[in-house]
């Protein structure tokens, strides 16, 4: 999608003018036209912005759309007050409890952005806490999607960055003048004044999470951890071939490569396991799975004495046994067993067999082209 709804994302602390620097950047230099804007701050936060920035329609950011030609009336703002466990909206972040609380915000805020398929945000860390600049871009690290940019702001001159006279270049003027602190004056040159946002690089984690996860967990601890799971799985997961005439899985992973040999009823079971996924090896039985694997013996196996029975609740049950048993004797390593091995689930209706490896890990070799299509 090309048309996105550009969204200018920010975590927002004292210094409001990182706003209107960011739209000078986007909108008057890059002609990167920003529909809403999303604040993350405090009660504190928002009241300096409302007497800095906005001061009921007549503060620097309606001045720089009328100096630049764009209609406020077109741009969106919206705050999102950092609330604590209780939701409480917190005036400052101090302790080590509304810090959680502030990174659970941050995932929350982030997610319902990064949700909406229309949007793309450019996230700029320049103001805020410093613990705020984290959390916005960890958590543009865990969620951000290709669209998505990361920014910090730079002006120069030094004299005027984070100045509280300053917003943006006054257009037609050839100066501008500002007060030092113990109130005298200086003049900068409009022409010497320039506004940056330099990129900031960033790995996207989404691609490793499933969607169903990411709206499922409301803590960013959590979602951390899960992530480093994925991404520990994702570094130590084998390959694997699962060859049925040669009645073999081969197992590769960075170091080192095995072969595990089975019997035709195992090397069925551990096909259908990878290739349909999960099965309920039911107490009373599963027709259905029984004549599939039936199939997938007759066109592999030309062996005599194997029936119904071969695949029903027992025989399903000791050939799970055998396989773990033989993959353990093979292979050394907690990690390569637990993506190997022939897991069961118990409910009242029977075991659940699966496999822990990732699809795309899986390559299966069967005379029968169509075997598995």
């Amino acid at each position: 999608m090309e048309n996105y709804r550009n969204i200018l994302f920010a975590a927002l602390g004292t210094t409001p003018q990182i706003i209107t620097e960011s739209l000078y950047h986007l909108m008057v230099l890059q002609k990167i036209f920003i529909r809403e804007i999303h604040l993350i701050t405090t009660t504190e936060g928002k009241r300096r912005a409302e007497e800095k920035l906005f001061q009921n329609g007549r503060g620097p950011f309606y001045q720089f759309c009328g100096d630049y030609g764009f209609s406020s009336t077109e741009i969106n703002t919206c705050y999102h007050i950092i609330t604590d466990g209780q939701g409480n909206e917190l005036a400052d972040i101090r302790t080590p409890e509304e810090n959680h609380a502030a990174a659970d915000f941050f995932l929350a805020t982030t997610r319902a952005l990064t949700n909406r398929p229309d949007t793309r945000i450019f996230a700029t860390i320049a103001g805020g806490r410093k613990t705020m600049s984290a959390y916005l871009y960890l958590t543009m690290q865990l969620l951000g999607r290709d669209q998505d940019t990361l920014y910090h702001v730079l002006v120069q001159p030094e004299s005027i960055e984070s100045h509280f006279q300053f917003f943006y270049p006054l257009p037609n003027a050839a100066e501008m003048k500002f007060d030092n602190r113990d109130k005298s004056a200086f003049r900068v040159p409009v022409a010497d004044i320039k506004i940056d946002m330099a990129e900031i690089p960033f790995v996207r984690m989404r691609r490793i999470l499933q969607p169903g996860v990411i709206d499922s967990i409301a803590r960013f601890s959590e979602l951390v951890a899960l992530t480093q799971e994925r991404l520990d799985r994702a570094q130590y997961e084998p390959e694997l071939e699962v060859d049925l005439p040669a009645q073999k899985l081969r197992a590769t992973d960075r170091q080192r490569s095995f072969e595990i040999p089975l019997a035709p009823v195992e090397m069925c079971l551990y096909a259908y396991l990878c290739k349909r996924g999960p099965i309920l090896n039911a107490k009373g039985g599963n027709p259905e799975i029984v004549t599939e694997l039936l199939r997938i013996h007759s066109q592999e196996y030309a062996i005599a004495n194997v029936n119904r029975k071969s695949f029903d609740h027992d025989s399903l049950q000791q050939a799970r046994s055998r396989i773990n048993r033989k993959i353990r004797q093979t292979i050394s390593g907690s990690l390569l067993h637990d993506f190997l091995m022939v897991h069961s689930d118990r409910n009242r209706s029977g075991p659940t067999y699966s496999l822990k490896l990732s699809p795309e890990k899986i390559r299966i070799t069967s005379t029968d082209r169509g075997l598995f299509s």
